[in-house]
């Protein structure tokens, strides 16, 4: 049975589309795929940069199978384990390099099977890259007695800058796969829905237009059939100036058809956007729940500050708000008032504890947390402003401060206003020395140190702050409150 000119032109339209269509969504896929899988190692890389980040490195360096369970031991195990508890990984542990390419593990926290000390760790490209001084992932997964998984090492550095140890952080294979599987399955779903919705409007279009041509051929069909009967009678006037006029609207319906389909493409682009804002968000998300667990080990380290970090990033976020920043920046000063004190890590307990007086050694050892704090934090080379936030917390605004003792505006902005949260929060919280100050005194102390301790900008706002909590809510709370 022969087939109409109609339907062969639908036809050969529906086949176009239908390859084009399919083309395109190939090749999407396959680059949406690739950048998908690179956001994921990613993922796993800063998740890697934060555990080495937690950990000091002169102590990790010096470890030896001796110090199994030692106060340093347990304060690397402890520091390790809160990213073991509260991220989607599976194993995270140190190792050491012994050259040559032999790599061994030092601390496992594992709590069913841990390596031992000493016990050889399989070599590979991305370890001997972390070795070297640069975080790296596992391209492919590896299998060993734990099981299948990919693997991210970032290195320690010491105190002279040297690679004192690496953290290896494992992520199953099948949490990987799963990841990329859900991507990219969510991808192809938008593709799909979008060619079937292109191929049921591109084929309502192709019979307008297939009818505004077929028409005028079927009626000169008409005639000259009449013609070849011998009836003369009609003319074949099919209207030639409407001929003319309707192969004009047909290629305007063809072009209506072109801007119903870059629509809808320009649609995939928004939902493909919107696609990659939600990964955005989930990963910032998962960023401040790491961030939150830290300062919380960080608080845990000393018995009078607890929730410490916590007040003094949102005090922070506040007087940020108040004095104009965007909402994006509100919550990078909130991240970094979260890590100020991050560099306490490396203050021994008994020091940070102590409830007498400090020897001048003792409190020089305190006084060397803002640079500790600024070399772990320095490593997050997407947020610089966190490693300012450590560092330079302490300074005075009229000089004297620590460490560089620098002053006025050339301590970086975030820093001023996290000094004031920071001086206020130790004022009206309890510590070992003495119990929370009243709150006429905390504003007098603040007045006070306008324009010699505070800038008097963030100074202020703090005092309105002040005044405005009649109730004196902004403190830490006692148990029985």
């Amino acid at each position: 049975m022969k087939k109409s000119l109609s339907s062969r032109i639908i036809l050969l339209i529906v086949v176009v589309l239908i390859v084009s269509n399919s083309i395109l969504c190939a090749i999407s896929i396959f680059y949406s795929r690739s950048a998908i899988r690179k956001s994921i190692q990613q993922r796993m890389l800063d998740i890697a940069n934060c555990a080495s980040g937690s950990v000091d490195g002169d102590m990790l360096g010096s470890l030896t199978a001796e110090d199994i369970g030692s106060s340093k031991y347990t304060q690397i195990y402890d520091a390790l384990s809160v990213f073991r508890d509260n991220v989607e990984l599976e194993y995270v542990y140190s190792i050491r390099s012994e050259g040559h390419g032999v790599f061994i593990f030092t601390i496992d926290t594992d709590p069913d099977t841990p390596a031992a000390f000493g016990d050889r760790v399989e070599y590979t490209d991305a370890l001997n890259t972390a070795a070297h001084g640069t975080g790296a992932v596992d391209n492919v997964p590896y299998e060993d007695a734990w099981g299948r998984h990919y693997s991210t090492y970032s290195p320690v550095f010491d105190s002279s800058k040297n690679v004192a140890g690496i953290i290896g952080v494992d992520f199953s294979e099948d949490w990987f796969n799963r990841q990329l599987a859900d991507e990219t399955l969510r991808i192809m779903l938008i593709f799909s829905a979008v060619l079937l919705g292109t191929l049921i409007l591109s084929i309502f279009v192709s019979f307008s237009v297939v009818r505004g041509i077929t028409n005028p051929l079927k009626k000169m069909i008409e005639v000259a059939q009449k013609y070849k009967e011998g009836d003369f009678s009609e003319k074949m006037d099919v209207g030639g100036s409407e001929e003319i006029t309707d192969l004009s609207e047909a290629l305007s319906s063809m072009a209506d058809a072109l801007q119903d389909k870059m629509a809808i493409l320009q649609s995939v682009q928004v939902t493909l956007s919107e696609e990659v804002e939600h990964k955005k968000s989930e990963n910032e998300m998962l960023m401040v729940q790491v961030v939150q667990a830290l300062a919380g080990a960080i608080d845990a380290k000393d018995v009078y500050t607890n929730g410490h970090s916590a007040r003094v990033a949102e005090y922070s976020r506040e007087i940020a708000k108040r004095y104009g920043y965007s909402e994006r920046k509100q919550d990078e000063i909130y991240v970094t008032g979260l890590l100020h004190d991050v560099g306490k890590i490396g203050v021994p307990d008994e020091v940070i504890n102590k409830p007498s007086r400090l020897t001048d050694e003792e409190f020089a050892m305190i006084k060397a947390h803002p640079r500790l704090g600024a070399d772990i934090l320095g490593k997050i080379h997407s947020m610089p402003n966190l490693m300012a936030g450590a560092r330079y917390h302490h300074e005075r605004y009229g000089g004297g401060g620590y460490p560089d003792g620098i002053s006025g505006k050339d301590i970086p902005e975030l820093a001023r206003i996290i000094a004031v949260a920071d001086a206020y929060d130790a004022m009206s919280s309890n510590r070992s020395y003495r119990k929370a100050l009243p709150q006429e005194t905390v504003r007098a102390e603040i007045e006070k140190g306008k324009g010699t301790q505070f800038d008097p900008e963030f100074a202020d706002i703090m005092l309105t702050m002040i005044d405005e909590d009649t109730e004196y809510d902004m403190r830490e709370k006692d148990e029985e409150e």
